[in-house]
C-alpha cells in the first residue's frame, strides 16, 4: 500500500470530472450542473469525491468544468474553503472554455489539461467523475494498480441484470485482467457466461500510467468530437496494453457501497439510503476535518432523518433528507421525502414518497402522497417508478395546489 502522501501527491495528477449537463435530472439540473446537486443534507455529490480524495492523501485535485461551471465553484469553495485554507488540499478549476468550441467528451477534457501539465513528475493520472456515491481510498486503489503493472486499471462493481445496460460492462479473467468490455449492452443477459456468473460494470474510477494514457489519447482521432474514456480509449487500449480491474469491496470483504446518481429516480433513492434507521450509507469526516458547512449535517437515528443546517422541523420527518434553510411547519408531516434546500412545508402539509426541489413552498393542508399523477400541474409535477412524486419549482418558489385537507386543531 502506497502510505507516503508525498510520494503520491509528487506522482500522481487527479481529474475530477464535472462537465455533463445531467439531462436526465432535469428539472433540476436545468439552472445548476449535477456534481452541485445536493446529498445527505449539507453536501453536494461532489463533495462525496473530494472527501475520498482527501482521506486518500490526494492534495491536488484539478475539477474540469463545463455545464453550468460555476455553480459547481461557488459550492465547492462554500464548502471546502477551510480545507483550502489549513493547506490540507489544493484545489483548482479548469473550465471548458479554455478550449476552443469547449471540452469535447472526457477524453479531450484530460487531453487538454494533461498537455499543460508539467509531466516530468506523473507517474499515474487519477480520473474521477463528480457524480457517483461511494466510499474509497484510492492508496488502495494505486498500490492495486501498480502490483499490477497496469497500464490502466478500472474500478468495478457487480450489478444486477436488471441494471446492466446502463453501465460498461466488464469481463476479466482469475488475475483480473480485463479481457472484454461492452458499453451499455442492450442485452446484457446474453453477457453471462455461466450460470450464475456476476456482470461487473465499470464504476467510471480510472487509474492510468501516464505514458499509456497520452499514447491512448494519441491514437483517438475521435479526440477533434467526442471522445469517451468508457466508449472508446477503454476498448482501444484491450488489444494493446494492461488493462485490469479492480473489484470494488468494502472493509469487511462485501461488495462496495456505489452509486452512479445519472436520474431522478437513481437521485431520490440513493438520497433515501443515507436515511432511515437502518441506512446503508453515511457521508464520513474525518476527526480532523477543518471547520466547514460539511460537518453541520445531522441524522437523527430516532426518527432516521438527515438534517442539513439551519432547517426547522416543528412537525415529523420520517426517514428523509431535509436540505439546509427547510423548513416543516407544525402539525406538518415528511416521511421518506427528499427535500433540497429552502423548501417550506406549511401547517398540516403531508408530503411521502417526494422529491422537492429547491425554493417549493407546499400550501398548508397539501396532500402529496406518491398517488398524484403526472400532469396535474403542468411544469410542476412529475411522478417516477413506484409513485414517487416530483415537484419541480424551475429554479423559483412556487405554491403548489393539490388535494387538500382541513387543518384540525
Amino acid at each position: 500500500m502506497v502510505n507516503d502522501n508525498d510520494a503520491l501527491e509528487s506522482q500522481l495528477a487527479c481529474f475530477l470530472l464535472a462537465g455533463g449537463e445531467g439531462r436526465r435530472l432535469l428539472p433540476l439540473t436545468k439552472f445548476r450542473a449535477k456534481p452541485s446537486l445536493p446529498f445527505g443534507g449539507n453536501a453536494s455529490l461532489i463533495d462525496l469525491t473530494l472527501l475520498n480524495c482527501h482521506r486518500s492523501g490526494i492534495r491536488d485535485v484539478h475539477i474540469l468544468v463545463q455545464y453550468c461551471g460555476e455553480s459547481i465553484m461557488q459550492g465547492v469553495k462554500h464548502n471546502w474553503r477551510a480545507v483550502e485554507q489549513s493547506r490540507d488540499m489544493a484545489i483548482s478549476f479548469r473550465s471548458g472554455s479554455s478550449s476552443p468550441g469547449g471540452y469535447r467528451g472526457t477524453a479531450h477534457a484530460v487531453r487538454h489539461n494533461l498537455e499543460r501539465m508539467p509531466l516530468r513528475r506523473i507517474r499515474d493520472v487519477l480520473i474521477l467523475s463528480g457524480d457517483h456515491v461511494y466510499d474509497m481510498d484510492y492508496r488502495i486503489f494505486l498500490a492495486w494498480h501498480r502490483v499490477c503493472g497496469a497500464d490502466l486499471t478500472v474500478a468495478a462493481t457487480d450489478v444486477p441484470i436488471a441494471d446492466a445496460s446502463r453501465f460498461g460492462i466488464l469481463r476479466f479473467d482469475g488475475d483480473c485482467r480485463v479481457t472484454a468490455f461492452w458499453e451499455k449492452p442492450s442485452a446484457p443477459e446474453k453477457l453471462q457466461w455461466a450460470a450464475n456468473a456476476r456482470l461487473y460494470a465499470s464504476m467510471g474510477v480510472y487509474l492510468f500510467r501516464a505514458e499509456a494514457l497520452r499514447a491512448a489519447l494519441a491514437a483517438q482521432p475521435s479526440l477533434r468530437h467526442d471522445a469517451d474514456f468508457g466508449r472508446d480509449v477503454l476498448p482501444a487500449m484491450l488489444s494493446n496494453a494492461r488493462v485490469f480491474a479492480f473489484p470494488f469491496l468494502d472493509p469487511s470483504g462485501h461488495v462496495g457501497y456505489w452509486r452512479d446518481v445519472g436520474t431522478l429516480e437513481s437521485y431520490y433513492r440513493t438520497q433515501i439510503e443515507t436515511a432511515g434507521r437502518r441506512r446503508q450509507f453515511q457521508i464520513r469526516i474525518p476527526p480532523d476535518f477543518p471547520p466547514s458547512p460539511l460537518r453541520r449535517s445531522f441524522w437523527d437515528p430516532l426518527t432516521g432523518t438527515v438534517c442539513g443546517s439551519d432547517c426547522r422541523i416543528e412537525g415529523d420527518a420520517i426517514d428523509s433528507v431535509i436540505g439546509a434553510g427547510a423548513c416543516i411547519a407544525r402539525r406538518a408531516r415528511v416521511q421518506d421525502a427528499v427535500l433540497l434546500e429552502n423548501v417550506v412545508i406549511e401547517e398540516g402539509a403531508c408530503v411521502r414518497r417526494a422529491l422537492i426541489d429547491r425554493g417549493a413552498r407546499v400550501p398548508a393542508g397539501t396532500i402529496i402522497d406518491g398517488e398524484t399523477r403526472a400532469g396535474a400541474i403542468p411544469h410542476a409535477i412529475r411522478t417516477l417508478p413506484g409513485d414517487v412524486t416530483v415537484v419541480s419549482t424551475d429554479g423559483g418558489s412556487q405554491r403548489i395546489p393539490l388535494h387538500r385537507r382541513p387543518v384540525t386543531a
